[in-house]
């Protein structure tokens, strides 16, 4: 595909290239000198780390060759359709590099070892437990609200799914530790699907080849997304990336077939997080842009056959097996207030340091190409509302204090909501400056694999 990007005066570019590379070196001396803070709040911080810095630049070095062939094929011709698997393939290799170093030599029993953790995550656990008590799938979900105090600790205010998820690949192997193994690169592997949807989502917004590209390859080298593994939480990207795809796609007109796919995305998805319910700012600000074009009315009528959709889901759920969203729900919510009154949460200070952490989980840089895409006044007025929705969101999910502290990992579903400015941005930079961009992004990735711990068994 040929070069696209806006053009402007030479010493902009150098500017622009010298900001880029300076931001990068700073960040690398506050990593090294283990800067206070900037691995975390003065209530939660993810511990500062020494692995050898040889074995990490070899580890994710490798990993990250397909991403810079893949955006080399790119400007020689080669399909965006094409090289995005072999981006997403870059993902998936550098998620199982970074935990690969956590053994010595180089293995996977971390993963092993995370997944089976009633502490890192717990649904594991709590499925063998079930398995081992004789209890049946049908009866564990419709008694699932019941269950969930006597749940581990990350399951407690969770729905059923991502028990579920680690209860299949309970009963298909033959042990629990290739089990565990199977289930964590599977984890692996829906994270590195994010890179193909969030292309996706991006041409269902309308935005540019360039700029969905762009968007994509920012998601593919977030450190969240490669060293918070394996959370699950990486994976819920996927549902941002499909409800803020099939929900443009309705408001857009697509007919009542969009509305009720996007009511059997948002059904799927609340059966796995409600988290993602925040998501909700993005949508409706989306829609309120739409309004002059579409009308209020049509506006109404999406939403309710959405939400029909929903609840017909559910109702057909509930007859099968005995689940009760509503009561999960409810009991979700009673949990996490359960669970954070042990927990320092000390709001309104949590809305800046939330903020900082996300920051972390995005490289840093994605804040300063938001902020560059703030300022740039040759866009449309429809592609400045969208990166002022995306502000919005950042916002609104941290002053509302709904996901307080680790935003490093509970906020990564957001990390394709601000690619998506990252990439309405970066489709104006010349080519130089892209992969100068890319580079400065795997450096400061090694740098954070190397000095900060996310997950202690």
């Amino acid at each position: 595909m040929p070069d696209v990007s806006r053009t402007s005066s030479a010493p902009d570019r150098r500017g622009a290239t010298a900001l880029i590379v300076f931001t990068t070196v700073v960040l690398l001396i506050l990593i090294y000198r283990e800067t206070p803070h900037l691995n975390g709040s003065p209530y939660w911080v993810w511990s500062y780390r020494h692995l050898d810095v040889a074995r990490v630049g070899v580890a994710l070095g490798c990993g990250a060759i397909p991403f810079f062939l893949a955006r080399w094929a790119v400007t020689r011709g080669l399909s965006i359709r094409w090289a995005l698997p072999v981006v997403a393939s870059a993902t998936f290799a550098l998620q199982l590099s970074a935990i690969g170093l956590m053994d010595a030599p180089f293995g996977f029993g971390e993963i092993i070892d995370i997944i089976r953790s009633e502490a890192a995550t717990s649904y594991f656990s709590d499925a063998e437990k079930s398995i081992a008590d004789g209890v049946s799938v049908r009866e564990f979900i419709s008694t699932f609200p019941d269950r969930m105090p006597n749940l581990g600790g990350h399951n407690r205010n969770k729905p059923p799914g991502l028990t579920l998820y680690h209860w299949l690949f309970i009963c298909m192997s033959s042990d629990a530790k290739s089990a565990a193994l199977l289930a964590g690169v599977c984890i692996a592997f829906l994270t590195a699907l994010s890179v193909p949807l969030t292309f996706w989502m991006m041409r269902t917004l309308q935005a540019s080849t360039q700029a969905s590209w762009e968007a994509a390859s920012f998601v593919a080298l977030s450190p969240g997304l490669i060293l918070i593994f394996p959370e699950f939480d990486q994976t819920f990207t996927l549902f941002t990336c499909l409800l803020i795809g099939t929900w443009s796609l309705a408001v857009r007109g697509r007919g009542a077939r969009d509305a009720c796919l996007f009511g059997i995305v948002l059904a799927v998805t609340l059966f796995f997080t409600f988290n993602i319910l925040v998501i909700g700012a993005f949508l409706v600000g989306y829609a309120i842009l739409h309004r002059p074009a579409i009308g209020v009315r049509r506006l109404v009528v999406i939403s309710i056959i959405a939400l029909i959709t929903v609840a017909a889901v559910y109702s057909a759920t509930g007859l099968a097996t005995g689940y009760n969203p509503v009561t999960t729900f409810v009991q979700a919510i009673h949990m996490q207030h359960v669970n954070l009154q042990s927990l320092p949460r000390p709001w309104p200070q949590t809305i800046g340091w939330d903020l900082n952490e996300f920051a972390l989980t995005t490289g840093w840089l994605g804040y300063g190409v938001l902020g560059a895409a703030c300022i740039r006044v040759s866009r449309s007025r429809v592609w400045r509302a969208v990166i002022g929705i995306v502000v919005l969101q950042l916002l609104i999910t941290a002053i509302s204090g709904l996901l307080q502290a680790e935003a490093a990992r509970l906020w990564l579903f957001l990390v394709p909501v601000l690619s998506i400015a990252v990439g309405l941005e970066v489709e104006h930079w010349t080519r130089r400056e892209r992969e100068i961009f890319h580079i400065c992004r795997v450096i400061l990735l090694l740098a954070v694999c190397q000095k900060m711990q996310f997950i202690i068994v």
